[in-house]
């Protein structure tokens, strides 16, 4: 569970950066 949520956390902070 924990990889799956560092995995959604990575994406989510990328995302936000390139806004």
């Amino acid at each position: 569970m924990a990889a799956r949520g560092a995995r959604y956390l990575s994406r989510d902070v990328i995302l936000r950066s390139a806004v």
